[in-house]
C-alpha cells in the first residue's frame, strides 16, 4: 500500500499549523519615543545601568520610570524584579541614566526593562510604555569586562490588548442548543437497529451511539457557557501559578496546533467516513470542536476575528450554528 495517501494530509496539516501560527503571531512594533543602552549581560546582586534617551516624541515635564521584570531559566516570567525612581524628562536629546538592582532569585534566567511615562510616576497613568529584549544573567565569573559598556538595546511599544466584546444572542444560542439536541434524537433513532437487523459486535454496537453521545455533549457545552466557565477558571489557575504574563505563547501553539489537527481530522472524516449522512454528522461535530475549543484558548488576535459582530450574533456563532446544522443534515439523512 503506498504511504502517499496518508503522509500527503499529515504534510499539509503541518503546512496548515505553521502558516496559521506565522498569521497570528503578534508583531512587536519598535519604540519610537525612547532610545535604550544597556550592557549585553547582568549579574544577580549588581546593579544594571540603563541610559535611556527620549525623543521628540516624548513632551518634556514627563516622568520616566523603569523596572526590570524577570524571567526563569525555563522562561516563565515572574513580574517585577526592581524598580528605579522616576525622572523628568527635560529635552529630546538629555539622557536619563537608571541604576537598578538585580536581586539573586532563584532560577533567574534573564531580565528586562520595563519603561513608561506619563505626568505621574503610577503605571496606571502611563501615556506610553515599552519593553526591552531580555538581558542574560550570568555569573560574577561569566561576566567579561568588556560587558560593562553600554550598548543599544532594542526595545517595543508595550500596548495592552484592546478587550474584545463578543455580542452573542441569547435566543441564537438557545436554537443552536435545540439543533444539537434535534440531531442527537435523528442520530438515536437512525442508529436503533431494527428487531429484525443481524447481530452486530460491540464495536459496531458502540459506534452507534458515539454520534448521539457527541451531539449531546455539544448541546450541554452551547447551553451551558462552557468556554466561560472553564476560560475563568484556566485564568485563575494561570495568575496562581504565575504563567498568566507568558500565556501569548502558549495560545499560539496551541491554536496553531488545533487550526492543523482540525485539518487533518476533516480530510480523514471526507475520505474515510462510509456514506455521505456520517460524513455530515462527523464534520459537523469536529468542526463545532474545533471553533469551540479555538474560542477557549482566546488567543487575542483570533478572538477579534471570531467577536466581529454580523447582525446580532458574533461570527463565532454563526459558525457554530453552520457546523450544527451540518451535524443536523447528517443526522436525518437516510443510510
Amino acid at each position: 500500500m503506498s504511504l502517499r495517501p496518508q503522509i500527503l494530509p499529515l504534510l499539509g496539516a503541518l503546512v496548515l499549523g505553521a502558516l496559521a501560527w506565522l498569521a497570528m503571531r503578534p508583531t512587536p512594533a519598535p519604540a519610537a519615543w525612547l532610545t535604550v543602552e544597556a550592557p549585553q549581560t547582568a549579574t544577580a546582586d549588581r546593579p544594571l545601568t540603563l541610559r535611556v534617551t527620549p525623543t521628540a516624541k516624548t513632551p518634556p515635564g514627563m516622568l520616566l520610570k523603569a523596572d526590570l521584570h524577570w524571567t526563569t531559566t525555563h522562561d516563565e516570567h515572574r513580574g517585577v524584579l526592581s524598580g528605579a525612581p522616576a525622572q523628568s524628562v527635560t529635552g529630546p536629546t538629555a539622557p536619563l541614566v537608571f541604576s537598578l538592582a538585580v536581586p539573586a532569585r532563584p532560577e533567574l534566567g534573564s531580565v528586562r526593562a520595563v519603561i513608561f511615562a506619563g505626568p505621574t510616576a503610577r503605571w496606571d497613568d502611563r501615556v506610553a510604555a515599552a519593553t526591552s529584549d531580555p538581558i542574560k544573567i550570568v555569573t560574577a565569573a561569566e561576566l567579561p569586562t568588556s560587558d560593562a559598556a553600554l550598548r543599544p538595546l532594542p526595545v517595543f511599544d508595550q500596548r495592552p490588548d484592546p478587550a474584545v466584546l463578543r455580542q452573542d444572542s441569547r435566543w441564537l444560542q438557545v436554537f443552536i442548543t435545540l439543533i444539537w439536541v434535534a440531531a442527537g434524537v435523528f442520530c438515536w433513532r437512525q442508529r436503533t437497529p431494527s428487531r429484525s437487523a443481524p447481530p452486530v459486535g460491540e464495536v459496531a454496537e458502540s459506534s452507534r451511539w458515539l454520534p448521539v453521545i457527541g451531539c449531546l455533549l455539544a448541546a450541554v457545552w452551547e447551553i451551558l457557557p462552557m468556554e466561560t466557565l472553564i476560560g475563568g477558571f484556566a485564568r485563575d489557575h494561570f495568575v496562581a501559578q504565575r504563567w498568566y504574563g507568558g500565556r501569548a505563547s502558549l495560545q499560539l501553539a496551541l491554536t496553531s496546533v488545533l487550526a492543523a489537527a482540525a485539518f487533518w481530522l476533516s480530510l480523514k472524516i471526507w475520505r474515510h467516513a462510509a456514506d455521505r449522512a456520517r460524513r455530515l454528522t462527523w464534520l459537523g461535530l469536529g468542526l463545532y470542536a474545533t471553533l469551540s475549543l479555538t474560542s477557549l484558548l482566546s488567543l487575542h488576535e483570533v478572538d477579534v476575528w471570531l467577536a466581529k459582530p454580523i447582525l446580532s450574533a458574533s461570527l463565532l456563532q454563526l459558525g457554530q450554528l453552520a457546523t450544527a446544522a451540518l451535524a443536523l443534515i447528517g443526522c436525518a439523512s437516510p443510510r
